[in-house]
C-alpha cells in the first residue's frame, strides 16, 4: 500500500532585517499620523482673520439692532438654537466655530478610513513579496475571479506563524467599524452601538444612531496608530 506523502506545513513568514522592511511599514503609519493630526487638523480651524471677521458681524449687528425695537427683530431670530437665553440673536462666532467641528469631525472621519486602508494596503504589499521570495506561496481565496478580502489576508497571516494577538485583533475590527461607519454608516454603527459602546458619545439606547455620535479625538486616532505601528515592529524578522 503506497503511503500518501505528508504535505509540508507553510513557510513561516519573515521580513528582511538588513532591509529594515518593518520598521519601514511602521513609520509609513506614523508619517501619515503626524500629517493629519499636525497638519490637517488644524487647517479646519477658524484662522484670525475669520475669527475676526465674525467679531465684525456681531459688532455690526448689534448696533443695526439698536435701531430697531426687539420685537421686530425677533421675527427674524425664532429659531430655537439661534436664540440665546436673554433674547438676543446668538453670536457669529460660537456659531461658526460649532459648523467647524462639524465640519472637522466629519473629514477627520476619513482619516480613520485612511488609516484602515492604508494598513490593508501594507499587509497586501508584503504579502506579495512573500509570494515572490517563497515560490508557491498561496495566501489568496480559492476561485475566479480572485478577489482578496481583509480577512484573507489576516488568515494568510495565522498560516504564516505571524502572531496576532487578541488585542491588535480588537482594535483592527474597531478601526474597521469606524471606517466603513464613515463609508456606509448604518451596518457598522449599530454593531459599534452592541459590541464597542466607548466609542460613541451622546448617544443612549432611546435615540436614533448617527455617525456624529462617533468619538473621533487625536486620542482615539494616535491609539491605532501606535497598535498598527507595533503589530510591524513586532514581524518576525530574519
Amino acid at each position: 500500500m503506497q503511503e500518501t506523502e505528508t504535505p509540508d506545513p507553510p513557510r513561516p513568514l519573515r521580513l528582511i532585517a538588513a532591509l529594515q522592511e518593518s520598521e519601514m511599514q511602521a513609520r509609513l503609519l506614523e508619517l501619515y499620523a503626524d500629517a493629519v493630526i499636525d497638519r490637517m487638523l488644524p487647517a479646519l480651524c477658524l484662522t484670525d482673520d475669520q475669527i475676526a471677521e465674525c467679531m465684525q458681524i456681531d459688532i455690526d449687528f448689534a448696533r443695526e439692532a439698536d435701531t430697531y425695537p426687539q420685537s421686530d427683530i425677533g421675527t427674524d431670530w425664532q429659531a430655537g438654537e439661534e436664540w440665546q437665553t436673554d433674547g438676543a440673536p446668538a453670536s457669529a462666532l460660537p456659531y461658526a466655530e460649532m459648523e467647524m467641528a462639524h465640519i472637522r469631525h466629519h473629514l477627520f472621519g476619513f482619516a480613520f478610513v485612511g488609516l484602515f486602508h492604508l494598513f490593508e494596503r501594507q499587509l497586501g504589499t508584503v504579502l506579495s513579496w512573500f509570494t515572490f521570495r517563497y515560490k508557491g506561496i498561496d495566501w489568496g481565496p480559492k476561485g475566479k475571479p480572485r478577489k482578496v478580502e481583509f480577512h484573507h489576508l489576516l488568515t494568510a497571516l495565522e498560516c504564516g506563524q505571524v502572531p496576532i494577538g487578541d488585542s491588535l485583533k480588537r482594535d483592527i475590527d474597531r478601526l474597521r467599524l469606524i471606517a466603513n461607519t464613515v463609508k456606509h454608516s448604518d451596518k457598522a454603527l449599530i454593531e459599534l452601538s452592541k459590541h464597542h459602546r466607548d466609542l460613541l458619545r451622546g448617544w443612549y439606547p432611546e435615540l436614533p444612531l448617527s455617525p456624529e455620535h462617533l468619538t473621533l479625538t487625536p486620542k482615539v486616532f494616535q491609539g491605532f496608530v501606535a497598535s498598527l505601528a507595533g503589530f510591524w515592529r513586532a514581524f518576525p524578522q530574519e
